[in-house]
């Protein structure tokens, strides 16, 4: 795999620039960690992330705008390769001593290991708190016997569109939807098809519980939880323009109105402007 040697050849060559017998030094240790705190400055970039009119369910366990500027502001303090190659030019052109240029690599190293760490535990702490509220809700309305909103799966392919993301953000909120997971992935290239993932909450429809998860049982209706496994990784196969699920495989046997409004939201996403070569699929799922 060149991608994997030329990974390696690269970490190789800066983990030779890394003056590890200068960390003993007092004088690098404080500066290292005065540059680690000064990375801190990137903290309040967060608040650029976008807000988005959306209804929160009651009883939410956090603020997805929250959320957002945690998870941005975390994202923004990480350092890599890039600094390490500032210093090192600064060092070969004699811009910077040995000292500082240590102090410099100390602060990066730091930044570089403790904010990727820090955000995979943010993240899993907030998708904790997302699969116990479902888990929560759904358990609360069937030993109720009630009613539930409608849950529903949106999986999209579509041609790559600088800004769709927030786009289909944008159209899946005014139809009443409070997005409760949303990723995409694809393969690396530019001429390449997008696979986006949603779950979602619909405020505007209704659904027997009991009848959802007798469904669940007998229909095999989508039903893994948003912050457990992967739901999927980039590759060639993506190219392929077909639904993320077979054409052949149709969607479970539920009542009519839910399969209205899931064509509804299907027809919806269809005519965003930032969906080009779309396609739309919309499932009912049960969060357990």
């Amino acid at each position: 795999n060149t991608f994997l040697l030329l990974s390696i050849m690269f970490s190789i060559a800066f983990l030779l620039q890394v003056p590890i017998k200068n960390f003993g030094n007092k004088n690098v240790i404080a500066w290292g960690f005065a540059f680690y705190v000064a990375v801190l400055g990137k903290l309040p970039v967060g608040f650029f992330a976008p807000k988005y009119q959306e209804k929160v369910p009651k009883n939410y366990p956090f603020n997805p705008y929250t959320r957002d500027v945690v998870v941005t502001s975390v994202a923004m303090t990480c350092r890599g390769e890039f600094s390490f190659i500032i210093a090192a030019f600064g060092l070969g052109e004699g811009l910077l001593d040995s000292e500082l240029y240590s102090a410099i690599i100390f602060g990066v190293l730091l930044s570089s290991i403790t904010s990727p760490i820090l955000l995979t535990l943010i993240l899993r702490y907030y998708n904790h708190l997302a699969s116990k509220y479902l888990e929560q809700d759904q358990l609360d309305k069937s030993n109720a016997g009630g009613k539930a909103p409608l849950y529903v799966n949106i999986q999209i392919r579509s041609a790559v569109v600088r800004g769709m993301q927030g786009s289909i953000k944008r159209c899946v909120n005014s139809l009443g939807l409070f997005v409760i997971d949303q990723r995409s992935w694809h393969p690396r290239g530019l001429d390449v098809v997008v696979a986006t993932e949603l779950y979602a909450v619909d405020s505007k429809t209704m659904v027997d519980i009991v009848m959802a998860l007798r469904k669940l049982e007998n229909h095999n209706i989508p039903s893994a939880s948003p912050g457990g496994e992967e739901l999927g990784h980039a590759n060639n196969s993506l190219n392929n323009k077909s639904s993320i699920i077979p054409e052949d495989e149709q969607a479970p046997s539920i009542d009519d109105y839910v399969a209205e409004r899931c064509e509804e939201i299907r027809q919806a996403l269809l005519h965003c402007p930032d969906l080009v070569d779309a396609n739309v699929k919309v499932l009912q799922w049960v969060p357990l």
